[in-house]
């Protein structure tokens, strides 16, 4: 009969953070630890599922962000409304001085 080893979950988070987040490929953590590519896609899916379960928990979580994003939307583009306005000022300014209005860097 097979002896399987036993890994805490914080070590399971480190060895799936070095390849998510340190960005090593997994054939190299794979040999550090000595870790077959079977136990490491178990543990990338387990994280994958824990993942939406908790985000499927939360919809007052994706409510809040879904409502930050739609004012930080609404500034944008309150912003951007407020350039093209200052934009077109400007190119009257030159039009009436009877310059022409410059296009931006020369690349």
């Amino acid at each position: 009969m097979g002896h399987h080893r036993q890994f805490s979950a914080e070590f399971r988070r480190k060895v799936l953070s070095e390849h998510r987040e340190g960005g090593r490929p997994v054939s190299s953590i794979l040999r550090q630890y000595n870790l077959s590519s079977s136990v490491f896609y178990r543990w990338l899916r387990e994280e994958q599922v824990a993942q939406q379960a908790a985000s499927a928990l939360a919809p007052e979580e994706t409510a809040r962000q879904l409502w930050e994003a739609q004012q930080e939307i609404e500034q944008l583009q309150a912003a951007l409304g407020r350039s093209a306005m200052e934009v077109d000022f400007l190119k009257r300014c030159f039009r009436r001085a009877g310059l022409p209005f410059p296009n931006g860097p020369k690349a």
